[in-house]
């Protein structure tokens, strides 16, 4: 398992760590952990010395790693049928369609992995997912796009990712083609009934509480501080417009009555708005 050039991890199992120095131990690892990373090493011992059955060849269940020969990184899995598992994932990364775009790179660059059996397990979901952790917390460098076993799906960000993707989001504005391509696809979508009502309902049971008000409050002040003097201009005017509408006024008296409008008079207020902007576009119309 060495590979010319490569930088080899520390691979850690609680309290004991093993780097290329030898091992370390920190605290008092219990017994278990200590029975654990000896199994561990002699089975990597084994994959280097290739006393190890192939995944392609192991048609019953366990803990699986496709390794990169030259950076040592891998992608560990378990499955009932490693063969059969083996055989999707070479199919999907030949084909370039895999949906590990991290593992898909890198096979595209250095071409074919290693595939190994780490450790056959009974085949119960308990037993395949409990190895498998143990594994993706041994190993060290992975292109698994989880730390946790059987949630695939699951992204967990660094914070130093999380500052990265923050920096690259900052300033970015939605241009006015952007917002016409937007507007286009979304005109003429009808909800389906009772879907309106139960949108509306959902944001009011949301903003019972005073922590939720209190939240939104901020996000408001924080999204108007960072906007630009334009977007400033363009949300003025819209709330204009929205106050001097019949709904609007209906709803600004209302919420200084300290009163509720029922979905049905806001539907009809709706209504009526709708009826007065046709009026007035077909009488500026007639006058062209």
């Amino acid at each position: 398992m060495s590979a010319s050039g490569a930088e080899l991890a520390p691979i850690r199992l609680g309290a004991i760590q093993y780097t290329r120095d030898g091992l370390i131990i920190t605290g008092e690892p219990s017994w278990e952990q200590c029975r654990d990373a000896w199994s561990m090493l002699m089975r990597l011992r084994d994959i280097a010395h290739g006393r190890v059955v192939p995944a392609w060849q192991h048609e019953g269940s366990g803990v699986y790693a496709l390794v990169n020969p030259k950076t040592l990184e891998a992608y560990i899995g378990s499955s009932v049928n490693v063969a059969r598992r083996h055989k999707v994932h070479s199919y999907l990364l030949r084909k370039g369609r895999h949906s590990n775009q991290h593992l898909q790179r890198s096979w595209d660059k250095h071409g074919e992995f290693g595939a190994f059996v780490l450790e056959p397990t009974e085949p119960t979901r308990a037993s395949l997912l409990e190895a498998e952790q143990r594994w993706i917390d041994f190993w060290g460098r992975l292109y698994n796009v989880s730390p946790v076993a059987g949630r695939p799906g699951v992204r967990v960000f660094t914070e130093e990712h999380r500052r990265k993707i923050s920096q690259s989001k900052k300033g970015q504005t939605i241009t006015a083609e952007q917002r016409a391509q937007i507007s286009a696809t979304l005109k003429g979508r009808v909800m389906p009934p009772g879907q309106r009502e139960a949108m509306i309902a959902g944001v009011r049971r949301h903003y019972t509480t005073a922590e939720a008000r209190e939240r939104s409050r901020q996000q408001s002040i924080e999204s108007w501080r960072k906007a630009s003097p334009e977007e400033r201009r363009r949300r003025v005017a819209g709330m204009r417009k929205w106050a001097d509408s019949p709904e609007g006024r209906a709803v600004l008296a209302a919420s200084n009555r300290r009163e509720s409008l029922s979905p049905e008079r806001l539907e009809a207020l709706r209504a009526s708005a709708a009826q007065a902007r046709a009026a007035k576009a077909a009488q500026t119309q007639d006058c062209k």
